[in-house]
């Protein structure tokens, strides 16, 4: 199959193996688009911006692997939904500091029905100190905040690490202790922690702890959670809970891509045994959910929209509230086929990524079909009128010489 792009877009043909070992090729572009301000009620246009890149690798915050993702790789095979993720920082009113600050998207179609309507409160600083006299946690009123990056750094989550030369209040226990056969394997290698645990829906996170390190450490004070979901309110009691062995294991709160090795996408990724090396290696095993690929937080995962969707952002922007509407443009791809048939489809938008901070639409779509279909040429185009005929045919010569 030729392969012909005639879009200004990156666009990408490559292949892939579904979990039947067929193989499929799959088509993926890369679309952006620039909200300006119109000036008027907090309205943005997009403007169509041609330079993004498909990106070939994860992108991270800071330290790959120990820091947020900011985005993922483009070069998924499929996803069965699409991913709706922003990256930003959440903002006070009129930059005035505050005890929290709600920050939302909603996000509609055509008909003005709500394809992701979601919260959350951010709080400045805050602690979980104990109080000896009452013998109890408590959770300490927040500093003021202007603003805070929307990152799972933030929220629930987090390790508890001790290391062999540190001082310690109590012993460790022995069950918390951490094999010797396995620190070899630890990514800290020569230096890895005699005892680690981590909260596996969020390692990033603020507010996890264990008793064995409360009690070997003599933690009387921890930091608190600064994002937290509007229907699950952090609260004293989390830390009351994790100390009585009520281990939490809710999903990691935020509006970013979630890790590919965090609970619950981990487990999609099929299983790795013995039997899989014996007899899959090195293709996907059969219970491998092509869910995986989806990064988003399940809430922020919706079915293929229509590219002519609105969003809602509010105190996502120093202005507090933007608002805009895609124009309805349509990626697709051509088949010329061997028996001289044309066939158009649509590509899916399968990513959607929402830069607040640069005022940003990353659109990227994609479709597999697959490899053994006979087709001739496969041509990326993008039609930009959303009520145009995505084929059009001249008119025989003769026909028009009449006319």
């Amino acid at each position: 199959m030729e392969f012909r792009n005639l879009t200004p877009f990156s666009v990408l043909n490559y292949k892939m193996l579904n979990v039947d070992d067929i193989e499929h090729h799959v088509i993926a572009m890369k679309v952006g688009y620039k909200l300006i301000p119109t000036g008027n009620n907090n309205e943005y246009t997009p403007h169509v911006l041609t330079d993004l890149k498909l990106e070939f690798q994860d992108q991270f915050v800071n330290q790959p692997n120990s820091s947020s993702v900011r985005l993922e790789s483009d070069l998924a095979p499929f996803k069965p939904r699409c991913d709706v993720i922003i990256n930003g920082m959440a903002y006070a009113s009129d930059d005035i500091p505050t005890d929290s600050i709600v920050a939302s998207i909603l996000m509609t179609n055509r008909d003005n029905r709500v394809l992701i309507e979601k919260s959350l409160r951010c709080f400045g600083e805050r602690q979980f100190v104990f109080n000896e006299d009452s013998n109890t946690w408590q959770l300490t009123p927040p500093k003021p905040i202007r603003q805070l990056p929307i990152d799972y750094r933030y929220a629930f989550g987090g390790e508890c690490k001790i290391y062999q030369d540190e001082k310690l209040a109590e012993p460790i226990p022995d069950e918390a202790l951490f094999p010797e056969a396995l620190r070899s394997e630890h990514p800290e290698k020569d230096l890895a922690p005699i005892a680690h645990n981590t909260y596996e829906y969020n390692p990033l996170g603020l507010g996890f702890i264990t008793p064995w390190y409360q009690q070997s450490k003599n933690i009387t004070s921890l930091p608190a959670p600064q994002i937290e979901s509007l229907t699950h309110p952090i609260t004293a009691e989390c830390m009351t809970s994790q100390l009585n062995n009520k281990r939490p294991s809710e999903p990691a709160v935020g509006f970013g891509a979630v890790g590919r090795a965090w609970l619950p996408r981990r487990l999609l990724a099929g299983t790795y045994d013995d039997m899989w090396l014996d007899q899959r290696h090195p293709y996907l095993p059969h219970d491998f959910d092509f869910s995986y690929w989806n990064c988003a937080p399940t809430d922020q995962q919706i079915d293929y929209p229509a590219t002519d969707f609105s969003l809602t952002l509010k105190n996502l922007t120093p202005t507090g509230e933007l608002k805009t509407t895609l124009p309805g443009h349509r990626p697709f791809v051509l088949l010329r086929m061997q028996n001289g048939l044309f066939i158009p489809l649509h590509l899916n938008l399968d990513t959607l990524l929402i830069d607040t901070e640069k005022l940003q639409l990353s659109l990227t779509y994609r479709l597999m079909f697959e490899a053994d279909l006979p087709i001739r040429v496969c041509e990326a185009r993008f039609e930009m009128d959303p009520n145009a005929p995505l084929v059009r045919f001249a008119e025989p010569q003769e026909e028009l010489n009449h006319g």
